[in-house]
């Protein structure tokens, strides 16, 4: 009966052993599943910041291709002054990569130097401008893959679309991708390179083809 007893008991402390054990395992659980929404808040909060950015440059861009032509704006830091004064706060590098993408030159003047923008036609400007903002171009078979970060797929593809590329038939975009089209007897290959050509050095530098 002893025995009997004592294995009884032993059976008992087993099973309490395995009931904790297996608390334990589900708080562990239970605290990992409670870290993944602010995780993932944490990822949708970093595509919107970027996303903002995205729109934030193209207007800015506008911004200053605006107050070039309405002004006569000498230097970089007159035009941060003008920039600042609607709601943009840049730095004077920012500035001057933006000028670049611009295709702005300080040319001579009767009255003084002036910034100018090149006399390419205002949609292939647009479009070059946006280079910074494309990851990668690839291309297979049927059509070119262009990769933005996030949230600026749209804009870029507008972009496109407006400058009439002539080997491009049209264009897809998601959020962060859009898919195009050439036209009959063009290629993607083609395509994709007459892409990068227009979008710079940003868009060469990651191609994947």
């Amino acid at each position: 009966m002893k025995a009997e007893e004592e294995q009884r008991q032993e059976r008992q402390q087993r099973l309490a052993r395995g009931e904790r054990a297996a608390g334990r395992r589900l708080s562990d659980k239970s605290a990992h599943l409670s870290d993944k929404p602010g995780h993932l808040s944490d990822k949708q909060d970093n595509l919107s910041d970027k996303s903002d950015e995205a729109h934030d440059k193209a207007a800015r861009l506008d911004a200053i291709k605006r107050l070039i032509r309405e002004r006569t704006v000498g230097t970089q830091d007159e035009l941060g002054r003008l920039l600042h004064g609607e709601g943009f706060h840049v730095t004077q590098g920012t500035l001057s990569r933006d000028l670049t993408q611009l295709g702005a030159l300080r040319v001579a003047r009767p009255g003084g130097s002036a910034y100018e923008l090149l006399t390419e036609p205002e949609p292939l400007q647009r479009l070059r401008a946006l280079g910074e903002l494309v990851l990668f171009i690839s291309d297979n078979e049927a059509m070119a893959v262009v990769r933005t970060q996030p949230g600026a797929a749209n804009a870029v593809a507008r972009a496109i679309d407006q400058a009439r590329i002539p080997e491009c038939l049209g264009s897809i975009a998601g959020d962060d991708t859009i898919f195009l089209t050439p036209v009959r007897g063009a290629g993607a290959r083609r395509l994709s390179n007459a892409l990068r050509a227009l979008l710079g050095e940003a868009a060469g530098n990651g191609k994947r083809s």
